[in-house]
C-alpha cells in the first residue's frame, strides 16, 4: 500500500509539471521532486518517532512550527518564521497600542538583542540602547529563547515591573569588550507614534520618523504639510535608529519626494519573474522640497530603502554613519 500511494503521489507530480511547463522535460524535475519528498519524509519520521517515543506527549503543531522555525533559521540573521501567535504580536506593534517596555528586539548570535528603544518609553529613559543584548528576564537566561517567549515575558500589566540584565560591547565587532548591568523598568501603555516633527532654524522643517508602521505615511504626509505651512522651505528627514517596519510604508514615504514612477526597490527571487518592482507614483506631492537626511547604525530595513533610494535618484543628500 505504501509502495503504491509514493507512486501515485510521485505520478501525480509528474502530471502536473507536465501540464505547467508546456513541454516533455519532466526527468530532472521528477528526479528532484523524488528526492525533495525523500527528504521530507525524514521530517515525518521524525516527528513520528517523537509522538509515539517521546518521554512527554507533544503537540503536532509545536514540532511543524519547531521544524519551521528551524528551517527558516539556516537561511540568515533577517529571516524569520512567524506562527499565528507571533504574527499577531507584530500586528500589535505596527496597529495599535500594548503594555511593555518600548523595545524592538531581535535575534542575534542565539541572544535577545535590542533592534532600538522607542522614545520617552521606559526602555529609552532607561538609557538602553540598540545593539544591547538582554542576557536575563528576570532570572532567565535569554540564549535561545524564542522570540515569541520573549515577547511574553516582556510585556504585561501596565504598572508591573521586570527586571532585566543587560550586556553592551564597549570594543569592537573584532574585538568586544561586553559588561553587563541590572534594570528594574516599570511596564508602561506603549502607544505606536511613528512621526515627530517641528518647525527648526532657516525655515527648515524637521520631520523624524521612528518606525514604518501601517499610519506612518498619513502621520508623514500631514506633519509634511504642516511644516509647509509653516513656511517650510527645506526639510531634514531623520531616520536614525530607525528598524524598518512595513515595506508599503516606507515606498510611500519616498514616494512624497520622488515622483515619474521611478523605482524605489525591488524584491528578487530565485527566478527572474519573481521580481517585483515598486515605484513612485508618477507625481511627487513633495518633489521641489530639498530634503537632508539623517541615518546612523541603527538604520535598517525600510530606512535604509527610503534613503538609499532618494541617494540614488540625487534627491537627497545623506548624513550620518554605516
Amino acid at each position: 500500500m505504501h509502495r503504491h500511494s509514493r507512486s501515485l503521489v510521485r505520478k501525480l507530480v509528474a502530471a502536473g509539471l507536465l501540464v505547467g511547463a508546456g513541454a516533455f522535460v519532466l526527468p530532472a524535475a521528477h528526479a528532484s521532486v523524488d528526492k525533495t519528498y525523500e527528504q521530507l519524509k525524514l521530517i515525518i519520521d521524525i516527528l513520528d518517532y517523537i509522538k509515539e517515543n517521546y518521554v512527554e506527549e507533544v503537540k503536532t503543531q509545536d514540532l511543524v512550527y519547531g521544524a519551521a522555525r528551524g528551517m527558516v533559521g539556516t537561511l540568515d540573521a533577517f529571516s524569520q518564521f512567524m506562527d499565528p501567535e507571533l504574527h499577531k504580536d507584530v500586528k500589535t506593534e505596527t496597529e495599535g497600542q500594548f503594555g511593555g517596555l518600548g523595545i524592538r528586539i531581535g535575534m542575534r548570535d542565539e541572544w535577545l538583542t535590542v533592534i532600538t528603544p522607542l522614545p520617552g518609553t521606559p526602555a529609552y529613559k532607561a538609557g538602553v540602547l540598540p545593539q544591547d543584548r538582554i542576557v536575563k528576564i528576570e532570572e532567565d537566561s535569554t540564549k535561545g529563547l524564542q522570540l515569541s517567549e520573549a515577547v511574553k515575558k516582556l510585556r504585561g500589566k501596565p504598572g508591573s515591573a521586570v527586571k532585566l540584565q543587560m550586556a553592551r560591547n564597549n570594543g569592537t565587532d573584532e574585538k568586544p569588550e561586553w559588561t553587563t548591568k541590572d534594570f528594574t523598568l516599570m511596564r508602561e501603555v506603549i502607544v505606536i507614534q511613528s512621526v515627530q516633527s517641528r518647525m527648526l532654524q532657516d525655515k527648515t522643517g524637521y520631520v523624524r520618523i521612528l518606525e514604518f508602521s501601517a499610519h506612518t505615511t498619513e502621520d508623514v504626509g500631514t506633519a509634511l504639510e504642516k511644516l509647509k505651512k509653516a513656511g517650510a522651505t527645506s526639510l531634514l528627514l531623520d531616520l536614525r535608529n530607525n528598524p524598518g517596519g512595513l515595506l508599503t510604508a516606507a515606498v510611500d514615504v519616498a514616494s512624497y519626494f520622488l515622483g515619474d514612477g521611478k523605482l524605489i526597490v525591488y524584491t528578487q527571487g530565485r527566478r527572474a519573474e519573481n521580481r517585483q518592482d515598486f515605484r513612485a507614483s508618477s507625481k511627487a506631492q513633495f518633489g521641489n522640497l530639498p530634503v537632508c537626511v539623517l541615518v546612523n547604525g541603527g538604520s535598517a530595513s525600510g530606512s535604509e530603502i527610503v534613503a538609499g533610494a532618494l541617494q540614488d535618484h540625487k534627491r537627497a543628500v545623506l548624513i550620518g554613519e554605516k
